[in-house]
Parts: C-alpha cells; structure tokens; sequence
C-alpha cells in the first residue's frame, strides 16, 4: 500500500471510530487537511474495497474499516513501551465507561524472592520479601529455584506457567491472592463474551483478574479473544502508584480516544 493511500486509509478509520457510521467521500474530504476531490477519494475507496481494507455495507452507504484493517490500525497505535502516568483513577474509570470497554486494573508492590531454603528433603521455602511459599522437595526444582533468586514473585510466577510448574504456580497464585483487582464496565464485557461457548468461565478469569497475572504485556487478538474484539495490557503508574491495565473490547471503541481522556 503507498504512503498516500495507508495515510487515507488512516483517516478513514479514525473518523469511523469518531462517528461510529459509514464514512462517505465528501464528509472524509471535509476532514483532510490536504486538497483533494470528493472524486479522487471515490476511487481510493474502490481500490481499498478490493484489497479488502474498506467494505461497503449498503449500496448507497459510505465505508467502514474491515475487521484486518481495524486490526493492522490498533497494532500500529497501541503499543506497551512507554510507562504512562496517570493522575487520577477516577479519570480510568470515567474514560472506560465513555469509550464503552471494560477495563481491569491492579495495583502492585514489587516482591524479590531473596531465597530458596531446603527442609531436608521434604520441601523447599521460598523466602521473598514480603511473604513465603512452601513446595515439595526436589534436586531439580531445588536448582530451578535457584536460579530464580533476586526475581519478581510475577516474574516468577509466569515462568512456572510456561514450564507447566503447577504446584509452584498455585501457590504463588495463593500468595498473591491479597492484590485487589479493579474492574469497571463488567456489563461490557459480559456482552462481549456472550457469544463465546466458554464465556462464563472468560468472564470470571478475566474479571478476577487471572488475564492480569498471566499474559504479558501487548496486544491480543483472536486466539482466545472473541472475534471482533481486543485486549491490550500495559504497566501503568496512576497516582505515582506501580499497576498493571488490562482493557478489552470491540475493534471499533475508540481506543485512542480512552487513552485521551484518562490522560487529561
């Protein structure tokens, strides 16, 4: 796609998500900083049509934005690299219920594992700084653990998920249980899942928080998110306080919109 047209293409769907309606040619042209014709941007949106970036929902209708396009736009704009400030919590949850997503939000105090003390051969002690967790001995977890000291208990606990360490991610999980999760938009979200043959079992994963726990920062698609939706999670300060967000929703919430708002 040339630079023009990824630059038109943009603008379309940033006025889509403004609007939440088909976007015809002269009400985008009105909208573009740059000179060009209403009949210029027809075919424009004829050849976006074809490459299957814009679809046409009625013969006498404007465009909108096909679910890859929304996709390729969100992977462009919503990206965890930068640790954002926010000033008010209340800001979030304002933002959120306007935008029409749900949003989950947890705050945390950072937690090292300081050591690893064997009981005989009975268990191992994992001694962090705050707290301690108990597993049943062995040589291999012995040597695991050690190689673990001076990490995060979260950092810790998302390695034990990935090599299938159940009985060390259990309790970690359990050790970690006293962090209250914050959720707003819960019906949001409940509708979002409403279709989904496993969206009971979603919803209370998510809303307590075990996305949260578990996935890494960045943005999800498709793979156990519901068609037609994402979810992003970042780390975030609010209140010169360390938390961790999480927001889910359509592809058509505006999402830069969320981020404007809560920031103000």
């Amino acid at each position: 796609m040339t630079p023009k047209k990824s630059l038109l293409l943009d603008e379309i769907i940033r006025e889509y998500l403004k609007q939440q309606e088909p976007i015809g040619s002269e009400s985008l042209r009105l909208s573009l900083n740059i000179k060009i014709s209403s009949a210029t941007i027809r075919n424009h949106f004829k050849t976006l049509v074809e490459e299957g970036a814009l679809a046409q929902p009625h013969v006498s209708s404007g465009r909108i934005p096909t679910e890859l396009a929304l996709k390729n736009y969100w992977r462009k704009k919503l990206l965890p690299l930068e640790m954002l400030e926010f000033e008010s919590l209340k800001k979030i949850e304002q933002s959120a219920r306007e935008t029409g997503i749900f949003c989950a939000l947890r705050f945390y105090k950072p937690n090292f594992l300081q050591e690893v003390v064997s009981v005989g051969t009975r268990f191992l002690v994992l001694g962090f700084e705050e707290g301690e967790a108990v597993v049943k001995y062995s040589g291999a977890m012995e040597r695991f653990l050690g190689e673990l000291v001076g990490l995060e208990i979260r950092d810790i606990r998302k390695i034990a998920y990935q090599v299938c360490a159940h009985e060390l991610a259990t309790k970690l999980d359990h050790l970690l249980e006293g962090e209250p999760v914050l959720t707003f938009g819960l019906k949001e979200l409940a509708e979002l899942l409403q279709p989904s043959r496993e969206g009971e079992r979603l919803f209370h994963d998510i809303s307590k928080g075990k996305w949260l726990d578990t996935l890494e920062e960045g943005l999800y698609f498709d793979r156990f998110i519901p068609r037609g939706a994402l979810a992003f999670i970042q780390q975030i300060r609010v209140e010169k306080s360390a938390a961790k967000l999480m927001f889910m929703g359509s592809l058509n919430r505006n999402y830069e919109a969320f981020y404007q708002e809560a920031l103000a």
